[in-house]
């Protein structure tokens, strides 16, 4: 396990005994943020997905975000 999976897992550990839940935007990372998490041990019960937004086209108008660069 490395040490990015086993911090995503600790992560969900404690999201999962918060009762809490986790949403990702990503651009740069290009999902790699999101499949951490994903492949983390009991993620469906904390992890709620992610959106991919590389194009500013698809930042602006699915994430809403402020036009800048």
């Amino acid at each position: 396990m490395t040490q990015r999976s086993k911090l995503c897992a600790r992560i969900g550990t404690r999201l999962r005994a918060a009762g809490e839940h986790l949403a990702i935007a990503e651009s740069l990372t290009g999902g790699m943020v999101s499949q951490c998490f994903a492949a983390a041990p009991d993620s469906s019960d904390w992890f709620l997905g992610a959106v991919v937004a590389y194009q500013k086209r698809v930042k602006f108008q699915v994430l809403s975000l402020p036009e800048a660069p």
